[in-house]
């Protein structure tokens, strides 16, 4: 019966950290007000009413060479807020053609991404910029989701040749 209780409690506890988070950032603002294709290589950009997610990927990716992935979130409203974001705060996701989760090959395994969340507060026309290295082994169409806690691309396409 304590057991019950303890799982209890700790359920509570867990919904109850994630529903000040939201409070505290203001909301979930996940669907995009725009969302535009940019020129510079291959590049997306999505903003919603607080917040301008933009994506850049190589213009050419070769199967076993090592690529970077940048993105940028800005902060575009009005006063300070408080982002409850996980770490990193921008995160990249890579689906092949299947729809399967495909895992950086530099690192031979999924990407592990810490689950611990923190509170950033942000000015507005802040930026927060990641740089994240991968490989890709084999050649084919991919489909990239650069995510937050407050925002996400859609799929970006992404082909990767022979190298």
């Amino acid at each position: 019966m304590k057991r019950r209780f303890a799982v209890v409690g700790v359920v509570l506890v867990v919904v109850g950290l994630a529903l000040v988070g939201v409070v505290l950032a203001g909301g979930n603002e996940k669907s995009p007000d725009h969302t535009q294709s940019l020129d510079a290589g291959s590049a997306e950009e999505v903003r919603t009413s607080d917040f301008i997610l933009s994506v850049e990927v190589p213009e050419e990716i070769k199967a076993g060479e090592i690529f970077t992935l940048k993105a940028t979130l800005k902060y575009i409203g009005e006063g300070e807020m408080r982002l409850h974001s996980q770490v990193p705060v921008i995160r990249f996701f890579m689906f092949d053609g299947d729809g399967e989760y495909v895992a950086n090959d530099l690192f031979y395994h999924p990407r592990l991404y810490r689950s611990i969340a923190e509170i950033i507060p942000l000015e507005p026309g802040q930026e927060m910029k990641v740089d994240d290295t991968w490989r890709i082994d084999y050649p084919g169409e991919y489909e990239l989701i650069a995510t937050t806690s407050r925002i996400a691309t859609g799929p970006i396409e992404i082909t990767v040749t022979d190298g």
